[in-house]
């Protein structure tokens, strides 16, 4: 069993590494679009500083890592809504729907930027020139199947559209993972997830370049505390033309129906502008509260002085 964990581990590392070496030390064709992809997806995770590629059995693993879908057993849908900055707005929704053979996801993201002055020579304010608007989503569906006890494998396929007034851009991306259970004697066994992301490359530019997607590997832990009544999860994580980038998170559980989670982002590093309040970048906090077969979930992300970001989500059972 060891022997086959071990070779099962060898083979995806250096099958995540090839693709990422091939992805990042390729000519790029232009700079990289579709920066919505980079946000957050659902309460949980943020509140749990976005470590959530080694976490299995929950709906939002569908955008960090599909291999863990194929522990969702029942149908179950999940709603989340994020107040941005600058009056942004974004949303997600997503279903399972399980079958013998594994769980599929369906799920759908988007992000409304508002409107903006349309300016000109002739009026550089805005002021008589009227308004436009622009948004992008996501549609993607994706699955997750168990192999064997030990291993489970994951697939996303996904659509991408942007639109700034009349003018828009698309393309299609994969995105592909593995959860590997490793048993430890006399106590619950670690989840190793791997991931990667965004897979693919644009198919119509707004005009003649083609952004290139914001491809992003992730590598991590997540394990159930021996002694402590606590979820633990870590990741190091990689967006194209980024540095490296890492992330921890807890999920207290207070009881059967309550639970406190806690994160921080190295991400924080880049969010402080040089006041007090920088302090704060790139910490999380969040609760989750469930009542029969429905969570509701809240979480709180520090960007330091530049301001905070309040997500919400409601999921259940259907």
């Amino acid at each position: 069993m060891k022997m086959r964990i071990q070779k099962y581990k060898n083979l995806m590392f250096i099958g995540v590494l090839l693709i990422a070496n091939t992805c990042w030390s390729s000519p790029s064709n232009g700079t990289v679009g579709f920066e919505f992809l980079r946000t957050t997806i659902g309460a949980r995770p943020a509140a749990m500083g976005d470590a959530f590629v080694a976490i299995s059995g929950d709906i939002n693993s569908l955008y960090y890592n599909p291999a863990g879908l194929a522990e969702i057993g029942v149908r179950g849908g999940t709603a989340a809504y994020l107040k941005h900055l600058l009056d942004f707005h974004s949303g997600q929704l997503i279903g399972t729907l399980p079958f013998n053979w594994g769980t599929l996801g369906l799920g759908i993201n988007y992000i409304n930027f508002g409107e903006f002055k349309r300016t000109s020579r002739e009026d550089p304010e805005g002021m008589n020139s009227g308004t436009f608007g622009a948004n992008s989503f996501a549609i993607t569906l994706g699955a997750g199947k168990k192999l064997r006890n030990f291993i489970s494998l994951g697939a996303n396929l996904k659509y991408v559209r942007a639109t700034i007034e009349n003018f828009s851009s698309d393309a299609f991306a994969l995105d592909f993972g593995t959860i590997i259970q490793v048993p430890l004697p006399d106590q619950d066994h670690v989840n190793i997830g791997i991931s990667i992301g965004n897979l693919g490359q644009t198919r119509q530019p707004f005009i003649e370049t083609k952004d290139d997607l914001p491809l992003v590997v992730r590598a991590g832990v997540a394990k159930k505390l021996a002694h402590l009544p606590l979820l633990f999860s870590g990741q190091v994580y990689k967006y194209k033309g980024d540095d490296v980038m890492w992330a921890v998170g807890g999920e207290f559980i207070l009881s059967s129906r309550m639970f406190l989670r806690l994160g921080y982002d190295s991400i924080g590093r880049y969010q402080k502008i040089g006041t007090s309040g920088d302090r704060l970048a790139g910490a999380n906090l969040g609760f989750g509260i469930i009542w029969r077969k429905y969570r509701f979930d809240y979480s709180f992300s520090s960007v330091g002085d530049v301001g905070s970001l309040n997500r919400i989500g409601f999921t259940g059972a259907l």
